[in-house]
């Protein structure tokens, strides 16, 4: 075996015994960190070791396993003992408004390999990890940071660098310990703009599973590696209990977000050159313990991992209030303490926004239900009932009667932003659409720009017959023919009559209606007053109807498309995590354009719902309504 070392800079060193058998590809660069102050740069010039890799499904006794593993009982975190198989900490109280940005790190060279990095600190970015970093930047650019919070690991670090491109930060990074010094220096040190390198925020610790590729954990741990994938907030390893351990870690991180509160009285100033908000946090750490942090926040078990996966570089956005428990969603008891000092109001107003497609994995996820709700200006029209909360029980239940409503507040000012959407869908074929009150058949059409057109006759049996109007008719016996997504467009916005409608017939959508499959979506109209548990149960149950799979002769399953109001939109959500109806202490915020996207992996009927995003404006000019 032949090994070339470089050293490549001053941060941190190589333990003694790394040559044990790293698995690494043949030939491969990594820089080694470890507890010294050197760096160094490994490369494997040896034949491959894949191939021993390989010979390890003979591999049985743990004696034998340990010595393909980085894992050697303790590393550099250990002596901060926050390995600790426990309930998660309660948030604790606030004084003033917070809102914290949670990013995590784009691309990096073991994401690409496939290869399991835990807590490992053995990769960097990608080129295509920078990129992605770069587009976060320039979503977060109207924003001004008071504090950020950043995972010790590279990968992390870099994506911290790269995001705050641009921010008036005169303070350099300073380590937790340094942290309440800092803080306690006084205005004008810096203080008010501090930058914290915080061991709780890195990734999920895996111990004997770190650097291995996935299908080498499958072929050394067998039925222990299939227990991380079926039941990993059951799942234990070399004493621990990853998941668990990793909830109890995000507590510890609210609590350093939340105690840290400089009152600089300076006031929020999106896009200024100068001015700070002193409410506005930054967290830039990893995808487990990231989910982590959501879930905490919103009082959601260790059962909710992998339901709430966070992509490279995307951002999830929480807004904290101090509120006193009576007003704390209505509930005398809600949060963890009475008055002023009890657990602050949470509002999740995005998760996991990224500017790429929100469709992920293709070839894991058999289907997806897709909720949207209308722009600004064709909105329909708003009922007393909020569904902020997952207690709410119901949709808006506006007097109105369905077909004096459907299409009355349609307008042109939220074209373009429809067509935006439009392409949005484009990239994903719909079957079905449930259309919630108000939602206007311009609205529809528009949405479906990019698709195949609809079914002749695809109607259900509960629309009106106003709504029967617009659907495709049968043209003897033929489909109606393919149009472009301008046309498309032309004819949504064909009978608004409002004083913009001029200005409306300038946008055009980009894209074509015939991308996608052959199957033309199917559309039903909601009742007024369906509880969004019986939409989402609906939903489901289309999304799980099974369609001829084409060539392969197997059975697949549609996408379902339910576009609803703000309110509707977020009971949908609550329904599709289980929580209709529970009281978490927490609320959800939708704004108008707003996407959320939640997928399947395997039959719908049977398989819990993974949420990939909620409000997601990413195709919107901007961070509309968050």
């Amino acid at each position: 075996m032949h090994w070339q070392l470089h050293k490549v800079g001053s941060q941190g060193a190589l333990c003694g015994d790394f040559l044990r058998t790293l698995p690494l590809r043949n030939p491969v660069t990594h820089t080694l960190r470890r507890r010294q102050n050197l760096s160094l740069q490994l490369m494997d010039c040896s034949p491959s070791l894949t191939e021993r890799l390989r010979a390890s499904t003979m591999v049985s006794s743990p004696a034998q396993t340990q010595s393909l593993s980085l894992w050697d009982g303790a590393d550099e975190f250990t002596p901060h003992k926050d390995r600790i198989d426990a309930p998660p900490l309660p948030l604790p109280a606030i004084a003033e408004p917070v809102r914290v940005i949670i990013v995590r790190h784009g691309q990096s060279t073991w994401n690409a390999e496939g290869r399991i990095q835990g807590s490992t600190d053995l990769s960097v970015l990608t080129e295509k990890g920078v990129r992605q970093a770069e587009k976060t930047r320039d979503m977060l650019s109207s924003m001004r940071f008071s504090a950020v919070f950043q995972s010790p690991l590279a990968r992390a670090r870099q994506t911290a660098d790269v995001v705050m491109q641009g921010q008036p930060w005169p303070a350099p990074a300073v380590t937790a310990g340094e942290k309440a010094q800092a803080a306690g220096a006084g205005s004008g040190s810096g203080a008010d703009r501090l930058r914290v390198t915080l061991p709780s925020l890195r990734e999920i610790d895996l111990y004997q599973f770190q650097g291995l590729l996935k299908h080498e954990g499958k072929a050394l741990y067998g039925e222990q590696y299939k227990k991380w994938q079926k039941a990993p907030d059951a799942f234990e390893l070399d004493g621990h209990a990853p998941v668990r351990e990793l909830w109890y870690r995000a507590s510890l991180a609210w609590q350093s977000f939340l105690q840290l509160q400089p009152a600089t009285g300076e006031t929020a100033v999106e896009g200024g050159d100068a001015a700070t908000d002193p409410r506005v946090i930054l967290v830039v750490a990893h995808n487990a313990i990231n989910q982590a942090l959501v879930a905490t926040a919103l009082g959601l078990p260790p059962s909710y991992f992998r339901r709430l996966p966070q992509n490279n570089a995307a951002l999830s956005i929480f807004d904290l209030e101090p509120v006193c428990s009576a007003s704390n969603n209505g509930s005398s008891d809600s949060g963890t303490g009475t008055g002023s000092g009890g657990r602050p109001l949470v509002t999740l107003s995005c998760l996991n926004q990224s500017p790429d497609n929100p469709f992920k994995n293709p070839d894991k996820v058999v289907a997806n239900v897709v909720l949207i709700t209308p722009p600004r200006g064709l909105q329909p029209p708003r009922g007393p009932t909020r569904m902020s909360s997952p207690s709410c029980p119901s949709l808006s239940t506006a007097s109105s009667s369905s077909s004096g409503m459907r299409g009355a507040m349609e307008d042109a000012s939220g074209v373009e932003e429809l067509c935006s959407l439009a392409s949005v869908l484009s990239k994903l074929q719909v079957a079905h659409v449930l259309a919630g009150p108000g939602v206007g058949k311009n609205t529809i059409e528009a949405l479906l720009a990019g698709q195949q057109p609809l079914q002749p006759g695809a109607i259900s049996p509960t629309a009106s017959a106003e709504d029967q109007e617009w659907l495709p008719t049968e043209n003897n016996g033929a489909t109606a023919p393919a149009t472009t997504a301008e046309s498309a467009t032309a004819t949504a916005t064909a009978n608004i009559t409002s004083s913009d409608m001029a200005a409306a017939a300038e946008v055009h959508c980009p894209g074509n209606a015939t991308t996608g499959g052959s199957r033309g979506a199917i559309v039903e109209f909601l009742e007024l007053t369906a509880p969004a548990v019986a939409v989402w149960e609906r939903a489901v149950s289309l999304a799980a109807a099974e369609m001829a799979g084409g060539d392969s002769g197997q059975a697949s399953y549609g996408n379902v498309l339910v576009v609803l109001d703000e309110e509707a939109h977020v009971g949908v959500v609550w329904a599709a995590l289980g929580l209709a109806g529970s009281d978490v202490g927490a609320q959800l915020r939708v704004s108008p354009g707003g996407l959320s996207v939640i997928e399947f992996s395997a039959d719908p009927r049977v398989t819990p719902a993974t949420v990939r995003c909620i409000n997601n404006t990413a195709h919107l000019s901007s961070l509309q309504g968050v």
